[in-house]
Protein backbone atom coordinates (compact mmCIF):
# COMPACT_ATOMS: atom_id res chain seq x y z
CA UNK A 1 0.00 0.00 0.00
CA UNK A 2 0.93 3.80 -0.14
CA UNK A 3 1.25 3.79 3.35
CA UNK A 4 3.72 0.63 3.82
CA UNK A 5 5.65 2.37 0.83
CA UNK A 6 6.28 5.84 2.49
CA UNK A 7 7.41 4.35 5.83
CA UNK A 8 9.74 2.38 3.76
CA UNK A 9 11.45 5.14 2.28
CA UNK A 10 11.36 6.87 5.53
CA UNK A 11 12.89 4.04 7.25
CA UNK A 12 15.31 4.08 4.44
CA UNK A 13 16.06 7.78 4.45
CA UNK A 14 17.25 8.23 8.30
CA UNK A 15 19.66 5.57 7.59
CA UNK A 16 23.19 5.35 7.30
CA UNK A 17 23.21 4.54 3.80
CA UNK A 18 20.51 6.65 2.45
CA UNK A 19 22.71 8.11 0.05
CA UNK A 20 22.32 5.17 -1.82
CA UNK A 21 21.45 4.10 -5.88
CA UNK A 22 19.59 1.62 -4.25
CA UNK A 23 17.92 3.54 -2.20
CA UNK A 24 16.60 5.72 -5.19
CA UNK A 25 15.92 2.31 -7.27
CA UNK A 26 13.27 1.52 -4.61
CA UNK A 27 11.85 5.15 -4.89
CA UNK A 28 11.33 4.59 -8.19
CA UNK A 29 10.24 1.01 -8.23
CA UNK A 30 7.17 2.61 -5.48
CA UNK A 31 6.38 5.32 -7.97
CA UNK A 32 6.23 2.67 -11.02
CA UNK A 33 3.26 1.03 -8.73
CA UNK A 34 1.62 4.26 -8.28
CA UNK A 35 2.05 3.86 -4.80
CA UNK A 36 4.18 7.42 -4.76
CA UNK A 37 3.96 10.65 -7.34
CA UNK A 38 6.76 12.35 -9.03
CA UNK A 39 6.38 15.41 -6.85
CA UNK A 40 7.20 12.60 -3.84
CA UNK A 41 10.14 11.00 -6.07
CA UNK A 42 11.34 14.94 -6.62
CA UNK A 43 11.49 15.85 -3.03
CA UNK A 44 13.00 11.89 -2.08
CA UNK A 45 15.50 12.29 -4.42
CA UNK A 46 16.70 15.48 -3.76
CA UNK A 47 16.33 14.07 0.16
CA UNK A 48 18.55 11.44 -0.37
CA UNK A 49 21.10 13.06 -2.59
CA UNK A 50 20.76 17.12 -2.91
CA UNK A 51 21.90 18.32 -6.44
CA UNK A 52 23.38 14.88 -7.18
CA UNK A 53 19.60 13.34 -7.27
CA UNK A 54 18.14 15.83 -8.86
CA UNK A 55 20.89 15.05 -11.82
CA UNK A 56 19.77 11.42 -11.44
CA UNK A 57 16.50 12.28 -11.57
CA UNK A 58 16.14 14.98 -14.29
CA UNK A 59 20.15 15.13 -16.10
CA UNK A 60 20.82 14.17 -19.06
CA UNK A 61 21.51 10.49 -19.78
CA UNK A 62 25.74 11.03 -20.02
CA UNK A 63 25.04 12.92 -16.21
CA UNK A 64 23.14 10.26 -15.00
CA UNK A 65 25.71 7.79 -16.05
CA UNK A 66 28.53 9.81 -14.77
CA UNK A 67 26.96 10.42 -11.42
CA UNK A 68 25.36 6.41 -11.06
CA UNK A 69 29.24 5.64 -11.56
CA UNK A 70 30.15 7.98 -8.73
CA UNK A 71 27.59 6.81 -6.60
CA UNK A 72 28.75 3.11 -7.31
CA UNK A 73 32.70 3.75 -6.73
CA UNK A 74 32.08 5.77 -3.58
CA UNK A 75 29.46 2.88 -2.20
CA UNK A 76 32.23 0.31 -2.89
CA UNK A 77 34.98 2.25 -0.98
CA UNK A 78 32.56 2.59 2.02
CA UNK A 79 32.03 -1.57 1.80
CA UNK A 80 36.01 -1.77 2.18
Amino acid sequence: SAEVAKRRISSLLSGPSSRSLRTLAEVRYYQSMNLIDAADVEQLFHIAGDQDGLVLLYGPLDQRIEMSRKWAVEATREEE
